[in-house]
């Protein structure tokens, strides 16, 4: 009889500890802890390519569909942020795809691809030029970004999620390229900026970014792409005691992610027109763990 009550006993916190585990059982300890996520990173598509930020739309097809074939399935900053919270289980190999900058073709391409096959991905927007395809200072033209209508059925979609490549920061130093106004590269300080100007300078950009992205499309922004993967840990300090909960840089690594702390400088790989089929899931794959979060 105490053996049976004792097995009894057994299933039952077995069953409890299952039914407790499910939720972030994605998250298990491996051999680096946490579950690994690689992340992507593309810019422009168009059929004309000029430089290695731009693929093809056949190329992006063609990536997406070796990605399911390989078993991977694509996720979004929420969804990864749930997880890490116990709210959400990730799928067994989660990726995440992301795209810079905001032009027109991520709407017109990117985002029926991926909706016809049922994938989502990550869109980081640089506010002044939503909507436009002239500069705002000389009117000179640039490649077509998409407009907040467009941003806001992708966003209702389901397909896209929509954070911050800051307000006015993706410039080189010197003058800002929207509105011609005193800055660094991306998120780095100008030179002899004072300290406080500076942290005022670069969180001011970027709640104006959230806010224009709520205002426009109701969503609610919590991750910030670094322009040119240009940052300083002030930068950083600074960003996350302004509510930003992950930051994404241009390091081409991959990440096991255990804990919220995993999601500041976010490591991702960009995407060119030399990786096809196998190259690409051996880029991936062969990727270097990035440990820096590890170590705070």
């Amino acid at each position: 009889m105490k053996d049976k009550i004792k097995l009894i006993l057994t299933l039952l916190f077995l069953g409890i500890f299952i039914q407790i585990s499910t939720v972030s059982a994605s998250l298990a300890s491996s051999t680096e802890g946490g579950v690994k996520i690689p992340v992507l990173m593309y810019h422009h598509i168009d059929d004309k390519v000029t430089n290695t930020m731009i693929v093809t739309p056949a190329k992006f097809k063609s990536d997406m569909l070796v990605l399911k074939k390989a078993g991977y399935a694509t996720i979004n900053f929420n969804d990864l942020t749930l997880a890490l919270n116990g709210y959400r289980k990730l799928p067994a190999r989660p990726i995440i795809i992301t795209f810079d900058d905001g032009y027109y073709s991520n709407y017109k391409y990117a985002y029926p691809i991926l909706r016809d096959l049922g994938m989502k991905a990550v869109i980081n927007i640089v506010g002044w030029s939503v909507g436009r395809s002239k500069f705002i200072k000389n009117n000179n033209k640039f490649i077509p970004h998409f407009s907040w209508e467009e941003a806001s059925e992708m966003i209702k979609s389901g397909v896209i999620e929509i954070q911050n490549h800051t307000y006015d920061l993706h410039s080189y130093e010197g003058k800002s390229a929207g509105y011609d106004k005193p800055c660094g590269v991306g998120l780095r300080p100008y030179t002899n900026e004072d300290y406080y100007e500076y942290r005022k300078r670069l969180v001011n950009d970027v709640i104006i970014n959230n806010q224009e992205i709520y205002n426009h499309t109701g969503a609610v922004s919590t991750f910030v792409a670094y322009p040119y993967g240009a940052y300083t840990k002030v930068t950083e300090q600074a960003l996350t005691e302004a509510g930003i909960d992950g930051t994404m840089t241009t390091k081409p690594a991959v990440r096991y992610y255990s804990g919220l702390k995993d999601l500041r400088e976010i490591p991702r790989l960009t995407i060119t027109m030399s990786q096809n089929g196998d190259n690409l899931i051996k880029a991936i794959e062969s990727l270097p763990i990035d440990k820096v979060e590890k170590k705070k």
